[in-house]
């Protein structure tokens, strides 16, 4: 986990909404 990193957050809400939708 790298901190700083924009990628990995907009990453993460791309996996949340699909995994919820």
């Amino acid at each position: 986990m790298e901190a700083g990193e924009p990628s990995h957050s907009e990453l993460a809400s791309k996996d949340v909404a699909r995994a919820v939708g």
